[in-house]
């Protein structure tokens, strides 16, 4: 799954899933920043995954429940989050078995003053 502003500098983010070790990692512009714990329960049966923003933070989210990410650099808790500029950018997103992207027209989150990002 790719995101991709329209902003200066575009940024794509990829979340791939990794069936021998369990694991969902997390590129940004192809290096990889983060990671979760491999969990075996997930089994190799596709799982709805699917992405919250919420004040500029990007959530990834299988079958309904937040992915914990850990960043590669130092273990510790990842959160993934997007400049203003990259927030009220046109989104695209893509999964690697579609064969065009499905455009996303609008993307919301508001900061932490209650005000509202938005194309």
């Amino acid at each position: 799954m790719g995101i991709t502003t329209a902003a200066a500098t575009p940024k794509v983010i990829q979340l791939r899933r990794e069936e021998y070790s369990k694991v969902w990692r997390v590129f940004v512009n192809n290096v990889e920043t983060a990671r979760t714990r491999p969990d075996s329960a997930l089994g190799t049966a596709p799982v709805p995954v699917s992405f919250e923003l919420a004040n500029r933070a990007v959530t990834f989210k299988v079958n309904g429940g937040a992915l914990n990410l850990y960043s590669i650099k130092n273990g510790s808790r990842y959160s993934l989050n997007l400049s203003t500029a990259e927030v009220s950018a046109q989104w695209r997103l893509t999964a690697a078995a579609s064969t065009a992207p499905v455009e996303l027209l609008e993307a919301r989150a508001y900061g932490t003053s209650g005000k509202l990002f938005s194309p």
